[in-house]
């Protein structure tokens, strides 16, 4: 899974990304509790208080945050593994970078739209728990 995201995490992440420097190495996936050489960083208060945030520290300021947000919330909220043995063919195709680069205007409008709704339900599963 962590290959298909970085295919779509901005372009040059292999010379940003070395290992050096507070970041992972591109081929590497590593989480770590306020660990800022992780690919996921979990803040230290999101451990003590177990709800809040992680962060992703892969994607680059060039990727399409529509595709990546999309993909984040596939892989965690869904437990959807994007372009993986078993996801279909035409799935794992969609997310090459040539079809990234001609996504239009349409297209990332129902991709945003689709992740407000993953959002929703996700807020609505909190306030159920009473989080």
């Amino acid at each position: 899974v962590h290959d298909i995201h970085m295919e779509v995490y901005g372009k040059k992440n292999q010379e940003r990304l070395t290992g050096k420097h507070e970041t992972a190495k591109f081929n590497t996936f590593k989480y770590g509790v306020a660990d800022r050489g992780a690919s996921i960083r979990i803040p230290r208060q999101t451990e003590i208080d177990q709800k809040g945030y992680f962060e992703d520290r892969r994607p680059a300021a060039n990727c399409d945050p529509y595709i990546v947000t999309s993909m984040i919330a596939r892989t965690t909220i869904l437990n959807d593994k994007y372009g993986s043995d078993e996801a279909p063919k035409e799935e794992t195709e969609k997310i090459s970078e040539e079809s990234v680069n001609a996504i239009d205007s349409k297209t990332k409008e129902e991709l945003a739209s689709k992740v407000k709704q993953i959002a929703v339900a996700a807020e609505e599963v909190l306030n159920t728990l009473g989080k």
